[in-house]
């Protein structure tokens, strides 16, 4: 835990996402402001990280941000996918030109690319990681929620924990909490980096996991990996 979690104890900052006022919340997030589940994650790790290192942990929405440059040299947790959060989707745009072919993607963050946005097939929220062969770009895996359910009823959630080391600045770290599509899975994504059984085998460096979790009256049950990128890549 320490490995994953030491460099987020001093000079940082959680970005949570903001519902855009013309969107409507739909039947999973009934908030018309912050998602509640993503409230709940970006709670959860200040609680940790004031709990474990006894620092004052601030908590911004990202309509207080213009863009990256405004996070300065800071650690920071974004909460939230780059639909809400255009912090994320900023600083995911990056890293996808930083690490092509490395990571999963939201769908999103590839359709803004002309050399990949090709094969983006659908427009619903997805991740897809992206290879090269020979120059040319192939979908080498896909992770979407399921929405399997009587009446289109959420079946299971996804998520991404996604831990950058100097992305924004050199000696600054990032992490990224958020849900594939709902806030279920920023949720889920929140605890499975909580859970020390999860994360110590992560231990420190970049790293990406894909998480799933079924949604529940409390939100959601114990969270699994099902995609595992280490700081090897």
């Amino acid at each position: 835990m320490q490995g994953y979690w030491q460099p987020f104890s001093s000079n940082m900052l959680i970005v949570l996402p903001i519902r855009a006022a013309e969107q409507e919340a739909d039947e999973n997030e009934l908030s018309p402001f912050t998602p509640f589940h993503d409230a709940r994650a970006g709670h959860k790790i200040q609680h940790y990280l004031q709990r474990t290192y006894r620092r004052e942990v601030p908590i911004v929405s990202a309509a207080e941000l213009t863009d990256l440059d405004a996070l300065g040299t800071r650690n920071v947790v974004l909460v939230g996918g780059p639909n809400l959060n255009h912090i994320t989707d900023k600083l995911m745009k990056r890293v996808w030109d930083q690490h092509k072919g490395r990571f999963f993607h939201w769908s999103s963050t590839l359709e803004a690319d002309p050399e990949v946005q090709s094969i983006v097939t659908t427009r619903d929220d997805h991740l897809l990681q992206i290879h090269f062969e020979d120059g040319h770009p192939e979908v080498g895996d896909r992770i979407e929620d399921m929405h399997n359910g009587p009446d289109g009823r959420l079946l299971e959630a996804r998520g991404m924990c996604l831990r950058l080391d100097g992305p924004l600045a050199r000696g600054r770290h990032v992490l990224v909490v958020a849900g594939v599509d709902t806030a279920y899975g920023t949720l889920a994504a929140a605890e499975f980096a909580l859970d020390p059984d999860n994360v110590v085998p992560l231990s420190s460096g970049d790293s990406q996991v894909i998480v799933s979790a079924r949604p529940n009256r409390n939100g959601v049950d114990a969270p699994r990996s099902v995609r595992s990128i280490d700081g090897h890549g």
